[in-house]
């Protein structure tokens, strides 16, 4: 019963809603457009291997396993995507098609199923999508969940969710990424669950092998005590830096989140002496910098000796792994439940949850005073974690063309 009205609420309801949320937004706007221009019928391949990404952050996670099979040749790579953010960075290279993933009713997974014929299913992460997976399961499409993660606080824990649970329980394999993801779903009678890890470590460290020499953060930087990277960073988190007593020697890189005018005009009435990347001038004496342009915050991290990550004072923490890779400790404020990376990182002694001013001074100078070395302690860290995508390439592969 509630898989009836689940259905009939997506093919009535927010078919309506999304349609009228094109008038207002134009994220919406471009997903609606998108699908009307889209034609499935021509991904045809007789090995599609397909992969749903809800947005760029689920594809950035998958990337090194997509990478895996576009690499082999045999297979033709789809990616489905529902927000902008992911189908607009997605380039459709050699052996890889995009697509915008239509509403979870009955009749788009039947007709979106029926145009692709994948040999192969994968979601990302935390992408439940109840009639795909059904259709999957009706066709005997092998099913595949990576860096899969279940909490307590998640609706898949819920009583009304069995319908979801009884479909995923049906995939070849979950590959999750902490124990308890993998205690929860074996408390959810699933037998199919595997401790794996998050797949987002190998493409950052990937990334940490790559360094892009900035001859303005390089001059910037020049013969600094310390550097401090305020990475994607929102008000709060200015806020509390800018109070903050910090040593003379210390130099600060901001990587605003928001990089809208007036919230750059906010910061550096916060930092007077501050200057612009965009407006840089070595002679003027300046102890901050302000990154106002796009792009620059990943290859910055190497010009850094420790990273203040934003977004946990909000609505969530933001990536904390991209300066690990380059072997920085991090510190961030309380709001991290849904990161299990966080915790894992400050149990291991390279991060700090602040919550005050003081706290953050305590902290820069705890990472700054100690006698570890932090960048072979991160990266260590890192790389004890780094997830076996070959073996899941492997594991797909043969269920695919079984």
């Amino acid at each position: 019963m509630l898989t009836f009205f689940y259905s009939k609420f997506i093919s009535l309801v927010a078919h309506l809603l999304q349609l009228l949320g094109a008038k207002f937004s134009l994220k919406i706007e471009k997903r609606v457009m998108g699908l009307k221009a889209q034609d499935l019928n021509s991904f045809s391949h007789n090995q599609n291997i397909w992969f749903h990404c809800s947005s760029l952050g689920e594809f950035e996670m998958a990337k090194p396993l997509i990478d895996l099979f576009l690499k082999d040749g045999a297979s033709q790579v789809v990616v489905s995507f529902f927000s902008p953010s992911g189908y607009e960075n997605c380039p459709e290279v050699n052996g890889l098609k995009k697509f915008y993933l239509p509403l979870d009713s009955k009749q788009n997974a039947l007709r979106v199923f029926s145009a692709i014929k994948p040999k192969a299913f994968v979601l990302v992460k935390y992408e439940f999508w109840l009639n795909y997976m059904a259709q999957a399961q009706k066709r005997a499409v092998p099913s595949f969940l990576i860096s899969g993660l279940f909490r307590d606080d998640h609706f898949l824990s819920k009583f009304y969710a069995k319908p979801w649970r009884k479909q995923l329980s049906q995939f070849n394999a979950l590959y999750l990424q902490n124990e308890k993801s993998v205690q929860l779903a074996l408390s959810w009678g699933f037998s199919n669950a595997f401790l794996s890890g998050d797949i987002r470590i190998n493409k950052v460290l990937n990334n940490g092998t790559l360094f892009k020499e900035d001859e303005i953060l390089k001059n910037f930087v020049g013969s600094a005590g310390q550097v401090v990277i305020l990475g994607s960073s929102w008000p709060k988190e200015e806020q509390l830096i800018a109070k903050a007593k910090l040593s003379d020697d210390t130099k600060v890189i901001i990587a605003p989140h928001d990089l809208n005018p007036d919230h750059i005009d906010l910061i550096k009435n916060l930092f007077p002496k501050s200057q612009l990347y965009t407006a840089f001038v070595l002679a003027e004496s300046s102890n901050v910098l302000i990154l106002n342009t796009m792009g620059m915050l990943k290859f910055a991290y190497q010009y850094g000796d420790m990273a203040f990550v934003g977004g946990a004072f909000g609505k969530g923490l933001h990536n904390i792994l991209e300066p690990m890779a380059y072997g920085l400790p991090v510190i961030f404020g309380p709001n991290h439940d849904k990161f299990p990376e966080a915790l894992a990182a400050m149990e291991a002694g390279i991060a700090k949850q602040i919550n005050t001013r003081s706290e953050l001074e305590t902290a820069i100078n705890y990472f700054q005073n100690s006698k570890s070395n932090y960048k072979s302690e991160v990266r260590d860290w890192l790389n004890s974690r780094i997830v076996d995508v070959d073996e899941m390439h492997a594991k797909i592969l043969q269920e695919a063309c079984h």
